[in-house]
Parts: C-alpha cells; sequence; structure tokens
C-alpha cells in the first residue's frame, strides 16, 4: 500500500491548485471537470507562482469594454499539466469510486477500468465530494450554475462579446466564434447563457431553458442585435428589413457551487475557499510540480532563442 502525507480529492480548479502549490498528490474525483471557457481571474491578480504574467482580454458589451484577467480554464489545463509530468496524480482523471475509512486513515480507489488501488494517508483533503463512499456528509448543493449553450442561427454577426443583466435567469451571456460546420470564424457566433439558480428553481418550469431561450431572446433584442437582412423597406428604400434573432438549443451542463462546509476531523479537512483564497494565501518557493513548471518554461525558451540564433 502506498502512502502520501496528504491526499487532495477534488476537480475544481481550487482542488488543483492547492495540490500544486503545498506539493500534494491529487485525486480527481469527476472527468467532466473543466472550468467554465468564460471564467477569468481579475486582470491584476497575482499569478507569479504559475510562471505568469498579468493579461488583460477586453469583451465589448452594450455599456462599453470589459476587461478579465487570466482564463481559469487555462490554468487549470497549465497546473494539471505541471503535476502529471511531477507524478502528482496517481490515478490521471480515471477513478470511478473512492471509499474512505476514516479510523484506519487509508482510502480505496477503483478506476474506470476496475483496477483496485489503496493509498494511507495523514490528512484528506476534500474540495469535491463526487463519488465519495464510507463518510457522510451533511450538506447537499443548495445553488447552482447552470450553463445553456445555443446556436445561434440567425443574428449571429455583431459586435458584442458579453451581456449582462441582474437577474438569476441567464445573468450572463457569452457570445464567442462558432464552431459549427460551415460558420465563418470571428464572424459568425453562437452564444452560452450562465444562470444562479437554487435548488427549488431548478425544478420550476420558469426556470428551464425554454425560459432561457426566451430571455436571450430579450437581452439580444434590447441590445440591438438584429436578424438577417431581409431586403430593402418598401417604404424607405434606404432602410432594410432584418429577419428576428433565431437561437437553437445545444446542450445545457449544471455545476453546483456554494456548499456549506463540512465538519472536519483530525484526519479528514473539507476545504471551501475558492482558488482566489488559496493562491492569495500561499507563498510557494518549492515543490516538485512547482519546479517542474518553471523548469519546462525555461527549457522552452532556451530552445525558442538557439532556433532564433541559427
Amino acid at each position: 500500500m502506498r502512502h502520501h502525507d496528504e491526499i487532495v480529492v477534488g476537480h475544481s480548479l481550487a482542488a488543483v491548485t492547492y495540490a500544486y502549490l503545498n506539493d500534494a498528490a491529487l485525486i480527481l474525483n469527476s472527468q467532466d471537470s473543466t472550468p467554465f471557457l468564460f471564467d477569468f481571474f481579475e486582470p491584476d491578480f497575482d499569478l507569479t507562482a504559475f510562471a505568469l504574467r498579468p493579461v488583460i482580454y477586453k469583451m465589448q458589451t452594450p455599456d462599453g469594454i470589459r476587461t478579465v484577467g487570466f482564463s481559469k480554464n487555462d490554468l487549470w489545463n497549465r497546473a494539471l499539466f505541471a503535476m502529471s509530468v511531477a507524478g502528482k496524480l496517481p490515478l490521471s482523471n480515471k477513478l470511478s469510486s473512492m471509499r474512505i475509512d476514516e479510523h484506519q486513515r487509508v482510502a480505496t480507489f477503483i478506476t474506470s477500468g476496475g483496477t483496485k488501488v489503496e493509498y494511507s494517508y495523514n490528512t484528506l483533503r476534500i474540495f469535491n465530494i463526487d463519488n465519495i463512499q464510507g463518510v457522510s456528509f451533511l450538506d447537499t448543493p443548495e445553488k447552482y450554475r447552470v450553463f445553456d449553450w445555443f446556436n445561434v442561427r440567425s443574428g449571429c454577426c455583431h459586435e458584442y462579446d458579453y451581456l449582462f443583466d441582474d437577474s438569476d435567469l441567464a445573468r450572463e451571456i457569452y457570445f464567442y466564434p462558432s464552431v459549427r460546420m460551415g460558420a465563418k470564424r470571428g464572424n459568425v457566433k453562437d452564444l452560452v447563457a450562465v444562470s444562479r439558480l437554487s435548488k427549488e428553481q431548478m425544478n420550476d418550469i420558469e426556470y428551464s431553458d425554454v425560459a432561457v431561450r426566451f430571455k436571450i431572446l430579450d437581452m439580444m433584442r434590447r441590445a440591438g442585435i438584429r436578424g438577417a437582412r431581409n431586403g430593402r423597406d418598401t417604404r424607405n428604400p434606404s432602410k432594410y428589413k432584418y429577419y428576428a434573432v433565431r437561437i437553437e438549443a445545444e446542450q445545457r451542463h449544471v455545476e453546483s457551487y456554494g456548499v456549506s462546509s463540512h465538519p472536519s476531523s483530525d484526519c479528514i479537512i473539507y476545504d471551501t475557499r475558492t482558488e482566489e483564497e488559496i493562491i492569495s494565501a500561499h507563498s510557494v518557493t518549492d515543490g516538485r510540480s512547482y519546479n517542474m513548471l518553471h523548469e519546462l518554461i525555461k527549457t522552452s525558451k532556451r530552445h525558442s532563442n538557439e532556433s532564433y540564433r541559427n
């Protein structure tokens, strides 16, 4: 049986950043765990521990420019790559289920291929409770982020990247270059709407994907987004007529957040901090993942300089 001083269990960016910064083994307990494509840090947030300089991305909105920082999705991939090379992902992303024996301080993992792996530990730090057996959880998720992805069939060519509405349903809309077959990349845009719903709202038809669709259409109309041209106005030939905006639901994805704290013990810790809180509280100076990432970057820069000179 292998032993780790600390094992981190989770699939959120908070779990990944904690394991990276504390040189701990990470068990990814969900295969569908990549952060949302449009989650960003603040532009001035310090990510030097990940060998990153501040960046600013600009999004066009009806109210002006919205600025955001480094992509959380990109940081997730960057940190996981360094941890994989450093040998800090013992099961990769192949976990099917796990059982905890708190008294023996042993965690048993079953991979997607049916292999049984056991690890002993001094501390087990849990960020996400997916696929865990052997311990009871007092709380269940009460809040959800719901992502509704839509193909835009008419009204896909406009200047906006982001729309916001101060409500639970379709609170944010992100427009992105369509990757559908035949779409002109950069010119044709599809969208994803982000809602923040309670458990009660999740089961309410007024917050269904149909309701989201009508809310999106209203937000696009208020932003001045119109459908494709439909010829000239017969009463005023200098003006064009336009079809209505038309969108088509592609898929819905649900993510829980805001889970209340679980009671920790001397060997199991339930960590509910965000990735920003974890990164801000930790000053990394060593660790296999940290050293591996910085060494890979140095090697890449050296090879780039050699190629340039040649």
